[in-house]
């Protein structure tokens, strides 16, 4: 009879390990989709700062596939000023950073730094969120260009008006002397 309890109570645990198992793989794929569909670049990184979860965006603006960044200090990365800004004790509040990609190329960056913990509320890690400013900062060059053709119209509108008068009257006394 004991042998048998033992053996329901074994058999009830191992059905309850399962449906945590099942759960906490649905998850983590449900975490990997949302990580992976976001345009923003996630980097996660451990309490040493090596990176232990990299998004395609964050490979995208790095420029290095997740396999080279993956298991690796962020000081040994390209993202060098990263792994400054995750060893900081205090959290950095958002800021800009040019972030260097592996082909050279700075792209602007709004980075922002968070403090990844366990279930006990213990700090394990930091998660840094990169948004790619490269396209904004475009548009800005852009607008002001746009600003400034618009200003130089103006401007020459404004001398081609002050000079139209004083010809015109010019114009009419030329046109009297003549008759």
């Amino acid at each position: 009879l004991v042998l048998a309890v033992a053996l329901t109570v074994a058999e009830a645990s191992l059905t309850r390990i399962r449906v945590l198992r099942g759960e906490s793989a649905r998850a983590q794929a449900v975490t990997d989709a949302v990580l992976d569909g976001l345009k923003d670049a996630v980097i996660v990184l451990d309490r040493e700062t090596v990176m232990r979860r990299v998004n395609p965006a964050a490979e995208r603006l790095l420029g290095r596939p997740a396999k080279e960044l993956l298991g690796r200090p962020c000081r040994e990365t390209p993202c060098i000023h990263l792994g400054r800004l995750a060893d900081d004790e205090v959290l950095p509040p958002v800021q800009e950073l040019d972030i260097q990609a592996s082909d050279g190329t700075k792209r602007p960056s709004l980075v922002s730094v968070s403090h990844v913990r366990d279930a006990a509320g213990e700090i394990v890690g930091r998660a840094l969120v990169l948004r790619d400013l490269s396209r904004l900062k475009q548009l800005e060059t852009q607008t002001r260009r746009a600003e400034n053709v618009s200003a130089l119209g103006r401007l020459t509108a404004s001398v081609a008006h002050e000079v139209n008068t004083p010809l015109a009257g010019i114009s009419s006394y030329a046109q009297m002397l003549l008759e």
